[in-house]
């Protein structure tokens, strides 16, 4: 990953961890669900992105590159922030 131009892996690493904090969401509601398919491929998607980020965070941790620990960070939070929102919008239709 050290190969990849700075700003291609700030992409990356934004849309891994958004991606993997949404899927750990719905990962968490299909648990709660018993939902076993749902819980196998947002289990799927949530490691493969998992592993996306920390390959580049912890590199860029090392390399004291911070702003992309800022962009992992901002990633996370838009992820959790939607994840929260689909979550409540699904227990709005149920009642």
């Amino acid at each position: 990953m050290q190969d990849l131009n700075i700003y291609l892996q700030g992409i990356i690493l934004f849309t891994s961890q958004l991606v993997f904090i949404y899927y750990r969401t719905l990962n968490i509601s299909a648990q709660i669900e018993h939902d076993r398919f749902k819980l196998f491929w947002s289990g799927a998607v949530t490691h493969i992105t998992w592993l996306l980020g920390i390959t580049i965070g912890v590199n860029a941790i090392l390399e004291g590159t911070y702003w992309l620990v800022i962009i992992s960070w901002l990633g996370g939070s838009l992820g959790a922030d939607l994840g929260l929102r689909k979550q409540i919008k699904t227990k709005l239709k149920l009642k």
